[in-house]
């Protein structure tokens, strides 16, 4: 990993089935591997990475449900700073999906706002042609990112330390190396 690019993790996706019910039943798998990546680079609170893998399953459905039976790729991009994260799904599909009026004709209709809800978790989307396909993207913000817990400790450690040599200067003959402060 370079200073320019953060950490990305890519997810091939197997939606070659030509029945949809088959395809769609590979969305599950993808959104709980994503989520593990998510808790492995520490990305936190949890609401965050619901946010997250809602954004996921959106763009993961609409590229199975809307785009020909093929391979997919499904990738988290975090950046470098640690505050945003790029999520994307590359499909076969050159069609570039849109918000439709029909999201928002029928309160009651069960599916089509998809992308509204990728709208709304989201800072921007969007989506482009590529050669093979389309690639659909989401970037979300991320709260700051609270301090490791190991490296809160081993800081902790090192102020100890430093209190104690700075205390032993003065206090030589009582110095002790085993300070309950260390455990």
């Amino acid at each position: 990993m370079n200073a320019q690019r953060g950490p990305v993790h890519r997810i091939i996706v197997n939606a070659t089935s030509p029945d949809l019910a088959e395809r769609l039943e590979r969305v599950g798998p993808v959104k709980r591997a994503l989520g593990t990546v998510l808790e492995d680079w520490g990305i936190a609170p949890r609401a965050v990475r619901l946010d997250i893998l809602t954004v996921v399953h959106e763009l993961v459905v609409n590229a199975v449900r809307h785009a020909p039976p093929g391979w997919l790729q499904a990738a988290l991009r975090l950046s470098p700073d640690g505050h945003r994260l790029v999520v994307e799904v590359h499909d076969p599909d050159h069609r570039v999906p849109a918000i439709g009026t029909a999201a928002f004709a029928n309160a009651h209709a069960e599916s089509g706002r998809g992308l509204l809800m990728v709208a709304a978790l989201s800072q921007r989307w969007g989506a482009q042609r590529t050669t093979s396909g389309k690639r659909v993207w989401a970037e979300l913000a991320l709260p700051a990112a609270p301090p490791v817990p190991e490296l809160s400790r081993a800081v902790g450690r090192v102020q100890i330390i430093t209190d104690v040599v700075s205390a032993s200067r003065v206090l030589a003959p009582t110095f002790s190396t085993t300070s309950p402060h260390l455990n």
